[in-house]
């Protein structure tokens, strides 16, 4: 299974557009070679340079895992229409948060896609890190995509 981006190429500059010093919409994504076992895609992007540890832009759970292709701009809403359910990022709100380095800094957000052998069904409400421990014994595959970004 594989992730691509047309907004930027493996380990480079994400477009700004994408970031929170341009629209903050969340880049386009395109999804390769779905496990055909796979009942469900989980989507978490993350800023492991984060000062404080990893810090979470965008958690998308129960993505079907017929979806070739996840357009530029989701919504930022609970339930974005297509069976999946979006969780609260560290920011605080439900949706994509986009790259927000520290003036000075340039980091790392990664896109890890990770392919389930079932759907998760979780609350809305819940924490990234129960999701990682409901994903336990049950990943099929995984993608990553990291991008870039600097402010100076």
């Amino acid at each position: 299974m594989w992730l691509l981006s047309s907004a930027f190429e493996e380990n480079q500059t994400i477009d700004r557009r994408f970031t929170a010093d341009g629209l903050d919409e969340s880049p386009p994504l395109t999804i390769h070679d779905v496990p055909k076992a796979a009942k469900s895609l989980v989507l978490c992007m993350s800023d492991p340079d984060a000062p404080r540890g990893t810090w979470i832009h965008w958690v998308r759970v129960d993505i079907p895992p017929t979806t070739t292709k996840l357009a530029a701009a989701q919504p930022r809403t609970v339930f974005p229409g297509d069976g999946s359910c979006q969780l609260r990022n560290d920011f605080g709100w439900v949706g994509y948060g986009g790259p927000a380095p520290p003036r000075g800094q340039t980091h790392r957000y990664e896109f890890k896609l990770v392919a389930l052998d079932r759907v998760l069904n979780v609350d809305p409400k819940v924490s990234c890190q129960a999701v990682s421990q409901l994903m336990t014994g049950c990943i099929l595959a995984t993608a990553t995509l990291t991008a870039i970004y600097g402010r100076v």
